[in-house]
């Protein structure tokens, strides 16, 4: 499985959380292809014909990105409206994505408490994440349950650490038991 995974932060040079996962994930033997998008694109000009060239040639999409004003940063809005087309992502001929992978790994300020039905947020962070759901659904793609840590902005390195060892760890389980299916060898589940 070619992993493919794209940060989303306007600040990392003020992020903790990112930072970290972002070294951490980037550096892991899972992942394929690692970009950070506002490096990348500082001027906010994508190169659209590059972005879908590497959705094609990945199969799961990592998209990590700091939660606040409920939603992702702007970046990552503007890249799934310019390359996420029709006719290159959905549609009658945009089948491109199908079958692949979204994942998403989101650091919230807030905490858990705060985010459900009657908490503060009033709704769960998945709620808000729906369309993210939804644009996968579009492109014909698997959106994974995403991966979060809440009360971000309180914690210490050894927690954002440990979530960083725990996102990388489902990764080398999941690519295993890829590997394991493809060469048809038998999988044990305890």
């Amino acid at each position: 499985m070619k992993i493919l995974h794209m940060l989303f932060h306007p600040h990392m040079e003020t992020s903790s959380v990112n930072r970290v996962w972002n070294e951490m994930i980037s550096q892991s033997d899972q992942v394929e292809t690692s970009k950070d998008m506002y490096a990348l694109y500082p001027s906010l000009n994508i190169d659209v014909e590059r972005e879908q060239q590497d959705l094609v040639e990945h199969d799961r999409i990592l998209l990590q990105f700091p939660f606040y004003w409920y939603a992702g940063p702007p970046l990552l809005k503007k890249w799934i409206d310019e390359v996420l087309l029709y006719g290159f992502a959905y549609g009658s001929k945009g089948t491109h994505l199908r079958g692949k992978q979204m994942l998403v790994i989101t650091s919230v300020g807030g905490s858990e408490e705060d985010y459900h039905p009657g908490g503060a947020q009033e709704l769960t962070v998945d709620e808000y994440l729906q369309p993210l759901r939804k644009t996968a659904h579009l492109c014909n793609m698997d959106f994974l349950r995403p991966l979060r840590m809440y009360d971000a902005a309180k914690v210490d390195k050894q927690v954002i650490r440990a979530h960083g060892e725990q996102f990388i760890s489902k990764l080398r389980e999941e690519v295993a038991v890829r590997k394991q299916i493809r060469s048809g060898d038998d999988i044990v589940v305890n």
